[in-house]
């Protein structure tokens, strides 16, 4: 399967996320101890533990009712 998305569409939501001041976490990223806040050291950390300016922009690939890109930005 080939996917195809609109290169300035995903160029306008690429920059909406590097433009944002935080990002939400992926799941890999909520457990991963470098995305943590200071002090925090729970085997089960919640999003309140991530340090969201820690996460770096991006996208995600989704998959769920469709597919589609993703910007998780935190407003």
């Amino acid at each position: 399967m080939k996917l195809h998305f609109d290169h300035a569409l995903v160029a306008r939501l690429l920059a909406h996320a590097q433009a944002a001041s935080e990002h939400s976490p992926t799941y890999d990223q909520l457990v991963d101890p470098a995305f943590l806040k200071a002090g925090v050291s729970s085997r089960h950390p919640t999003g309140a533990d991530v340090d969201r300016t820690k996460i770096p922009a991006g996208l995600m690939l989704v998959g769920d009712h469709g597919v589609y890109l993703s910007a998780p930005v935190r407003r």
